[in-house]
């Protein structure tokens, strides 16, 4: 008997709508930290961070939320977790 086939990746719209919509906020909330880490590191605008960010995600072939995920890592946040009040 021969092995069944290999379904490939999960179906992400198989997840409940709630579970998509959680992904997608917690994937924009890390792009929308990595933009403010890179307006404040370079003196940039909002849509020229965006454009770096872009612009270095493509350079590792990568998706944009998967490497504003490690940038926000790398400042000791992980994306979507925790609150976003500011501490002294």
């Amino acid at each position: 008997m021969s092995d069944p086939p290999d379904p490939g990746p999960p179906d992400l719209t198989a997840l409940p709508r709630q579970d998509r919509l959680r992904a997608a906020l917690r994937r924009r909330a890390a792009v929308g930290r990595a933009v403010g880490i890179v307006m404040e590191r370079r003196h940039c605008s909002p849509a020229l961070a965006l454009d770096l960010l872009g612009s270095a995600a493509r350079h590792r072939d990568i998706e944009l939320h998967e490497l504003c995920a490690r940038l926000v890592g790398g400042f000791g946040e992980r994306p979507g977790e925790g609150d976003t009040t500011r501490r002294p």
